[in-house]
């Protein structure tokens, strides 16, 4: 069982909401234990799929759009993320992190 970190910036327009409940609903998919979500655009989960498995499911099966919206995946673990969307700062983010895909 893999335990990742979710980070996300979903921008404001008239289908926020929908892209939202589409990103929860990939999030807790599979995660044998309910994910924590009591922050704002942050929640920890557990799940069987590897971090590009599960980056993947979670940003290409939701609503999120490509052009506005950023999902980062950490596995905080093995020091590993994964963004998806316009990260403004994709060196200074990889920069944290012993293996940083930015896509």
């Amino acid at each position: 069982m893999y335990r990742y970190a979710v980070s996300f910036e979903i921008r404001a327009d008239a289908t926020y909401a929908a892209r939202y409940n589409s990103l929860m609903e990939q999030l807790k998919i599979d995660t044998g234990i309910y994910p924590w979500d009591e922050t704002t655009s942050f929640v920890l989960v557990s799940s069987t799929e590897t971090i590009e498995q599960f980056a993947d499911r979670i940003y290409f099966k939701s609503k999120i759009s490509s052009a506005t919206d950023i999902v980062l995946v950490v596995d905080h673990a093995s020091n590993i993320a994964i963004a998806r969307g316009p990260v403004k700062y994709p060196a200074l983010l990889s920069a944290h992190f012993s293996s940083c895909s930015v896509k």
